[in-house]
């Protein structure tokens, strides 16, 4: 008698450049609980851990990709093996040795900070039409074409001060999609959408935050999460006085809503 042996998936990770959103595929090693693991690679920027290759419920998982800084997540799974969740990392590209730099750099220690990201209107950008708060269903106006295929995206404010963060779950065309969970805030025609840039933080608050050198340091708006809630900052990457963020006091402008 034959013996028929299934795998059900459990896990499926994609890593991307925190800066530019590019796949991340080569020269890379997964760590599971510690120990080396090899998820298999699927078209797409994919890797598929199978169910038996993972703890049932939660694990640290750790990613080290050449040029990258080392990433280590902490992983629930709800319920393993059926629908298998899809991981989004973005890993944030470490110092060069001779100061050849595609990016800018905030980095500082804050003490209860537990995330820090970044977003910038851009001239080509796309922009909100409409908002199903009950389909979760987003309209823009996407004359670019931008392909939503970062890990997240900013909504900004109509005072160009602050943003709230999504991720597309599904595409229903070019100018709709689903997202993950409805805006706290009133969305109104015309209000820029752009990637949000990831940063990250340790258990002790320091921070490391990179975004594009691409000429135009000024303009990025800067979330810092914490446990009270979320602060935001106009940051001039090109000023000289970036580092005093590192340890800046806190304004009135504090949100409490974390996305």
């Amino acid at each position: 008698m034959s013996s028929v042996i299934t795998h059900k998936l459990a896990l499926a990770l994609k890593l991307s450049d925190a800066i530019d959103g590019r796949n991340i595929k080569a020269d890379l090693r997964f760590f599971v609980g510690g120990k080396a693991s090899l998820p298999k690679p699927r078209p797409g920027g994919y890797f598929i851990f199978m169910e038996d290759a993972l703890p049932e419920t939660h694990f640290d998982l750790e990613v080290r990709a050449s040029g990258y800084v080392p990433t280590k997540k902490r992983v629930l799974l709800e319920a393993p093996g059926i629908g298998p969740p899809l991981l989004r990392i973005e890993m944030i590209p470490q110092e060069n040795p001779i100061g050849n730099t595609a990016y800018k750099t905030l980095s500082g220690t804050r003490k209860g900070l537990a995330a820090i990201d970044a977003a910038r209107p851009e001239k080509n950008s796309c922009f909100a039409r409409t908002f199903d708060a009950r389909k979760r269903l987003l309209t823009v106006y996407n004359p670019y074409r931008i392909e939503f295929d970062r890990a997240r995206y900013a909504l900004i404010a109509p005072d160009g001060l602050s943003y709230e963060s999504f991720a597309v779950e599904s595409r229903v065309s070019d100018e709709a999609f689903t997202i993950d969970h409805p805006f706290v805030s009133t969305v109104s025609a015309d209000l820029p959408i752009v990637p949000v840039v990831a940063g990250c933080v340790d258990a002790a608050g320091a921070y490391l935050l990179r975004v594009p050198d691409d000429g135009a340091g000024k303009g990025w708006i800067v979330r810092f999460t914490e446990e009270t809630g979320e602060r935001f900052e106009p940051v001039d990457f090109d000023g000289p006085k970036i580092a005093q963020l590192a340890e800046a006091p806190r304004k009135a402008s504090e949100k409490g809503k974390k996305n």
